[in-house]
């Protein structure tokens, strides 16, 4: 029985693994001398193999006696590609759907392989991708107002007449979204285009951010 229980026990890099999982999420109770000892030499071995500094809790932790980890790359800037990022002003007083994707397309140009992402930094506005140019404004429009009709069942009431459906807004159309771009182009589907949606008449002034991360 003892040689089975031997058997099951995890190898001492495993070990090591798990206590430090143990140690970086705060268990509060008291440390043993023998558990001390324990985590004073994992530390010294840490710092043998990655090195000290203020970024060390950036890198990976030890592997498993199984899975053997790559630690990251350090946090100090060194080979990490730094975000392109910019912000555009858009007007939707005339239209509340705007097609933004030629824009988009634009920005990514030239910019090789990577992620783009789309934010709007606003409260009452979100982003749709979604076919134009063929009604499906006009439907999702009135889509919107059967699902959020403008009356005074909010309580989030100031502003306009039925504001507090705008507030409501971003929680069905979310104000961000992330594309794969592939040689300086956003992989969007033949029909696709990104939107910026905007039913609050209050606010008609509009910025969006686009933010480019290199592969």
């Amino acid at each position: 029985m003892q040689a089975e229980l031997w058997e099951t026990r995890p190898s001492a890099r495993s070990w090591s693994w798990l206590s430090s999982c143990f140690r970086n999420r705060s268990f509060h109770a008291a440390p043993t001398a023998s558990r001390r000892r324990h985590l004073r030499r994992h530390d010294s071995q840490r710092q043998l193999r990655y090195g000290s500094g203020s970024h060390r809790d950036c890198l990976a932790p030890a592997s498993t006696s199984r899975v053997d980890i790559p630690p990251r790359p350090a946090c100090s800037g060194q080979n990490v590609w730094p975000m392109e990022t910019i912000e555009i002003d858009v007007d939707t007083s005339r239209q509340r759907m705007v097609d933004i994707s030629e824009t988009l397309k634009r920005f990514c140009r030239e910019r090789g392989d990577g992620l783009v992402n789309v934010f709007v930094p606003h409260a009452t506005a979100g982003l749709a991708l979604m076919e134009t140019g063929s009604g499906s404004e006009a439907d999702l429009k009135d889509a919107l107002d059967r699902l959020l009709p403008r009356d005074d069942r909010y309580q989030h009431a100031h502003g306009s007449p039925g504001h507090g459906a705008d507030h409501v807004l971003p929680a069905f159309v979310s104000p961000s979204i992330t594309l794969p771009v592939f040689g300086g182009r956003p992989a969007l589907g033949t029909w696709q285009s990104v939107v910026l949606v905007d039913l609050n008449m209050d606010n008609p002034q509009r910025k969006v951010r686009f933010s480019f991360v290199p592969a």
